[in-house]
């Protein structure tokens, strides 16, 4: 139980079958760790392919905007386009 508070949603209860409520216990309670596992597991698998996604653009705005700096005498507005850039491009980092 001390591993499942933890996070790790692998573990199960042991039982050793029967007809007892303890053993009637143990067998639910696994039930609801195999679905809370899976609803885990779709919510990583999702937030994994919605920053794969929105990675490339954000890489390929990111590469634009530092050319047009290059190419502008007053690059403040850019600059500030790159930050906020990077700040979603590290964010989704983090996701991943």
């Amino acid at each position: 139980a001390t591993a499942i508070v933890q996070g790790d949603f692998t573990h199960r209860l042991p039982h050793h079958g029967g007809e007892s409520e303890l053993a009637s216990l143990a067998k639910t309670a696994n039930l609801m760790l195999d679905q809370i596992e899976q609803l885990m597991k779709g919510v990583i698998n999702a937030s994994n392919s919605i920053a794969h996604d929105l990675r490339t653009p954000l890489a390929e705005l990111r590469s634009r905007l530092e050319d047009l700096a290059r190419q502008e005498k007053n690059s403040e507005e850019i600059e500030g386009a790159i930050e906020d850039v990077d700040r979603v491009i590290s964010i989704f980092n983090a996701l991943l």
